[in-house]
């Protein structure tokens, strides 16, 4: 499970950090060790 989701940038700033904090508590991860600390960038495109 992650946790401990942090927005370092946004643009439009807050526009869409509810939704990224949201998507990625769902996602699922297990790394070799106790604690694993990972940079993750998140593009929104609207069609």
């Amino acid at each position: 499970m992650v946790t401990g989701v942090t927005i370092v940038e946004a643009n439009p700033r807050k526009v869409f950090d509810r939704e990224v904090i949201r998507a990625l508590s769902l996602w699922k991860f297990k790394p070799e060790g106790d604690r694993y600390i990972a940079e993750i960038e998140i593009t929104f495109v609207l069609n």
